[in-house]
């Protein structure tokens, strides 16, 4: 009777601690999203202020995207050595001091300085926000605590421009990032303090956390270097960037092919565009509950036929006339496509301990983020050299891409606990990089499930 009450109150308090855990991630998120949607909505007040060509500006925005991308890497192993609440309370502050310059600056360098900094800012939130997570949620909760996280995050990607745009027209482009940035570090503090701390490992102590005395191990740069090593997670990147290809590629050109092509107006096209990223930000929680109870064995079950069904709907769109058609086919795509993407971090952090989930996270987040670069580019160039159709119809090798990776990652956990055996049996939580992490995980790689 004790041990049923003990196991009651166990399962109360761990729901709470990810219940908060969701809501304060959220709100973190919901800063980045609107510090990242403000650029995009106050680029043309800001070109005609600094008197930037639209060269000038694609520049910025091309290459702040790519340092974004690369610095997902070194964000997660930021993350495994300082600590989640650590890493993302100081990213926080420091992309909020970077939007702060943007609305300081006179001229083009210092643009694009600020807007760099902010890039390697901000890509402290995801491989930080996972690892959270991942200390908080059981291992058999984590993706459907992920994808409610997700949802709740994209929801607010999606309204944010509803947000910066009255902002910008009331305050004007300066005043509005100044006030941006003061959210963001309002902020901080809120997230410190309202963070639960990380869940007990089966030893009884903290996996880590805020405090400086929780005990936690650190991964050290060797640790985290033998993480990179191996290379079937590197799999998992390629299989995330072959899904992102489709999500960046809609979200990049949907907008100016409902325009120039089906004669929408810009506001209604703006509103239109929105109807993908809600439709996937539920099937994201719904793919992370599916995942966790009915395919954390055979994820392959999951993401194939999802991706089979994203492919169909694509061709189709190819096929269409009218905005109502084509609107639904590609809301649709992105949809389905959205069931698959929490079954790409599912079998790594599943199976591996929380202690080197940063790291994991921000090399398979460097794989999507890529295809952020990528796909918008190249959508472009097939727009001006053939037309939105062929443009479209590259979205198809996104879905091949992904598809040959789904079929490359391992099978089973027991799969990917073979090939990962180097990666636990030497350890890599230590302080120095060397200290023994084994174990920790759950199922085959760590303490079953």
């Amino acid at each position: 009777m004790v041990a049923d009450t003990d196991t009651r109150v166990r399962g109360v308090t761990a729901a709470r601690t990810v219940t908060i855990t969701i809501a304060v991630l959220t709100l973190a998120w919901l800063v980045d999203y609107v510090d990242r949607a403000i650029l995009p909505v106050a680029l043309p007040l800001i070109g005609a202020d600094l008197g930037l060509s639209a060269s000038a500006q694609g520049l910025v925005l091309t290459v702040s995207y790519a340092v974004y991308a690369a610095s997902q890497i070194p964000a997660g192993i930021i993350a495994d050595r300082m600590g989640s609440a650590r890493t993302m309370v100081a990213g926080l502050v420091a992309w909020s001091v970077c939007t702060a310059a943007t609305g300081l600056v006179a001229g083009f360098w210092g643009f694009l300085g600020a807007r760099v900094l902010f890039a390697v800012s901000v890509a402290a939130l995801p491989a930080a926000s996972m690892k959270a997570m991942a200390e908080r949620a059981d291992p058999d909760r984590r993706m459907t605590a992920y994808g409610v996280m997700f949802c709740t995050t994209e929801f607010a990607g999606a309204l944010s421009p509803l947000v910066v745009g009255p902002l910008l027209a009331t305050l004007g482009w300066r005043p509005s990032f100044l006030l941006v940035a003061a959210a963001g570090v309002v902020t901080a503090p809120v997230v410190w303090w309202l963070l639960p701390p990380p869940r007990p490992t089966a030893g009884g102590e903290p996996e880590s956390g805020r405090e400086p005395e929780s005990g936690g191990e650190r991964l050290g740069l060797a640790g985290a270097w033998r993480v990179l090593r191996v290379g079937v997670l590197w799999r998992f990147a390629l299989l995330f960037g072959g899904i992102n290809i489709i999500g960046f590629g809609v979200g990049s050109w949907l907008p100016s092919y409902l325009v120039e092509v089906q004669h929408v107006g810009v506001g209604w096209a703006g509103v239109a565009s929105t109807a993908p990223q809600f439709l996937e930000a539920v099937a994201i929680m719904v793919g992370g509950v599916l995942f966790d109870r009915y395919f954390h064995h055979r994820p392959q079950w999951l993401v194939v036929p999802a991706l089979a069904v994203t492919g169909l709907l694509i061709t189709a769109v190819l096929f269409v006339d009218g905005v109502a058609p084509f609107l639904v086919l590609v809301t649709l795509a992105v949809g389905v496509r959205g069931l698959a993407v929490m079954s790409v971090y599912g079998l790594p952090l599943r199976s591996l301990p929380a202690e080197i989930s940063g790291t994991v996270n921000g090399l398979i987040n460097f794989g999507g983020q890529v295809s952020g670069a990528v796909a918008p580019l190249a959508m472009g160039v097939l727009i001006d050299v053939h037309s939105y159709t062929a443009a479209f119809a590259f979205l198809l090798f996104g879905v091949a891409v992904s598809v040959a990776a789904a079929f490359w990652i391992p099978r089973t956990p027991e799969d990917f606990s073979r090939r990962i055996t180097a990666l636990t049996a030497t350890g890599d939580c230590g302080n120095n990089g060397t200290g023994d992490c084994a174990g920790k995980g759950t199922g085959p790689a760590g303490r079953g499930n």
